[in-house]
C-alpha cells in the first residue's frame, strides 16, 4: 500500500511542480503589463493647448426627407446648441460659390474597352461646363493598376488632355480588336504568338 502511495507520489509531484512553474496566458480583456523602469514624473506629462474662441464657422448643408437639398434657409430656420444650450449668430451667410475639388476616376479596364471614348468626351464635357478658376480636380485610372494621370489643376484642357491619353490596360490577358470576339488574320509581333 505504501509504494503504490510513492508510486502515486512520484507520478504526480512533476505535474504540480511544473504548474507552479508556468506562466498563465494573460487575459485578453487585461490592460498589457510594461517590465520597463517607469519613466520620470516630468516625462510623462502631456501638453494641453486650451484656446477661448469668440467666433466658429459652422458649414453645414441641409436636405429634406426626401434627400433634396433645401435652399434659402436664413437665420431664424437654423439653431446651433453647444453643451444644449443655443447660441448667438453672429453672421448667416447661405455659401452657394465655395472652391469645388474633385478627383475623376477614369476605368481603364479590359471591360471598358468600348466604351473609353465615350467615358473620355463625358468627362472632358463636364469638366469644360463644371470646373471654375477657384476650383481644382485631379484624374487617376484604375485597372489592374491605379495611375496619376493629372494632379491637382483648374484647367479643364490639361485635365481633358490627360483623359485623352489614357488607354485600357488588361495587363496583357488578351490583345484588342476592333470588333469583339473577332479573329485577326494577321498578328502584331507585340502580340503573344500562338496557333491561328
Amino acid at each position: 500500500m505504501r509504494s503504490r502511495w510513492i508510486a502515486a507520489f512520484v507520478l504526480i509531484l512533476p505535474f504540480a511542480c511544473r504548474a507552479g512553474w508556468c506562466q498563465l496566458a494573460p487575459s485578453p480583456d487585461a490592460a498589457p503589463v510594461s517590465h520597463a523602469p517607469a519613466q520620470p514624473e516630468e516625462e510623462r506629462s502631456v501638453a494641453t493647448f486650451k484656446l477661448q474662441v469668440n467666433l466658429v464657422d459652422v458649414f453645414f448643408t441641409v436636405k429634406d426627407k426626401n434627400n433634396n437639398l433645401v435652399p434659402h434657409l436664413n437665420k431664424s430656420d437654423c439653431t446651433v446648441l453647444e453643451d444644449k444650450q443655443p447660441q448667438t449668430w453672429k453672421s448667416f451667410i447661405a455659401e452657394n460659390n465655395l472652391p469645388l475639388t474633385l478627383g475623376i476616376l477614369l476605368d481603364t479596364s479590359g471591360s471598358q474597352q468600348y466604351v473609353l471614348p465615350l467615358e473620355q468626351d463625358a468627362g472632358a464635357q463636364f469638366l469644360e461646363r463644371v470646373l471654375k478658376p477657384k476650383d481644382e480636380a485631379f484624374l487617376l485610372s484604375f485597372d489592374v493598376n491605379v495611375d496619376l494621370l493629372q494632379d491637382y489643376t483648374n484647367s479643364p484642357r490639361t485635365l481633358a488632355h490627360a483623359m485623352a491619353k489614357a488607354e485600357i490596360n488588361t495587363a496583357g490577358l488578351s490583345p484588342p480588336s476592333a470588333t469583339p470576339r473577332a479573329r485577326c488574320s494577321t498578328t502584331p509581333s507585340t502580340w503573344p504568338q500562338g496557333k491561328s
